[in-house]
């Protein structure tokens, strides 16, 4: 709601009866969410053989999962449009990823969330995760504003 977006309100109404979310929308939320996917269970399923106990596992998929969805705000506010930057998005992402760091680095946040301290090589795995997620994210992002400002052929027949 505090995005600005010059130009925004010149653009003609869409037509009511569209959807909500047009192809390429939607293949950019399921390509995303797939790979995300992909991250969290790669998480689950990796750690456990480098010798890391569940219970830090699973605070590592937490960590990973809350704070790509803060992260993958920056490549899903310009599928559609290059929205001016915003200090506010900057503050809310920066807030949220120190509210994960608090919740695993202060004790009584770790005990109320029943999470763990996790190692250094974890804190790597989490981030180059966030890190390749974010990447590709951005990758999707690109490709989908590149679709929808190509040109389309006129329907002929």
């Amino acid at each position: 709601g505090l995005d600005k977006n010059p130009g925004v309100m010149r653009q003609p109404p869409r037509d009511p009866s569209s959807p909500l979310l047009d192809r390429l929308a939607l293949r950019y939320i399921l390509s995303i969410g797939s790979l995300t996917a992909l991250a969290a269970f790669a998480t689950l399923a990796m750690l456990p053989r480098l010798g890391v106990s569940l219970e830090v596992t699973r605070t590592a998929t937490f960590v990973f999962l809350a704070s790509v969805q803060l992260l993958l705000v920056y490549p899903a506010r310009h599928t559609a449009v290059r929205p001016l930057r915003s200090r506010v998005v900057h503050v809310a992402v920066v807030v949220g990823l120190g509210i994960q760091l608090l919740v695993v680095l202060v004790p009584v946040l770790r005990r109320a969330l029943d999470t763990e301290p996790l190692p250094a090589v974890v804190w790597i795995w989490v981030g180059v995760g966030l890190l390749v997620t974010w990447v590709l994210g951005e990758g999707l992002s690109n490709w989908v504003g590149r679709r929808r400002s190509e040109p389309r052929a006129p329907a002929t027949g």
